[in-house]
């Protein structure tokens, strides 16, 4: 069973949710203009880290090292065969 935060397509979804509904919340704060740009993908850029972090945490609670794979692994994490 591939875990969902594997999949590049979910995470993605889920970083622009996240940062779309925290710029919803915080709309006092954003920037008008070009500014909201910047801001919002400062904002993506953090939850992106923050979910990589907790994914390779959870891979290394797992015992589980991709780089002993190589490519076949991230083929594999991919959903590729």
């Amino acid at each position: 069973m591939k875990h969902p935060a594997l999949s590049g397509h979910l995470l993605g979804a889920d970083v622009i949710a996240e940062t779309f509904t925290t710029a919803w919340r915080r709309l006092n704060d954003v920037p008008a203009g070009d500014g909201a740009r910047l801001w919002l993908y400062g904002a993506a850029r953090l939850r992106l880290h923050r979910a990589h972090k907790r994914l390779a945490k959870e891979l290394n609670d797992l015992d589980i090292d991709l780089t002993t794979y190589g490519s076949r692994a991230v083929s594999l994490a991919e959903g590729r065969s």
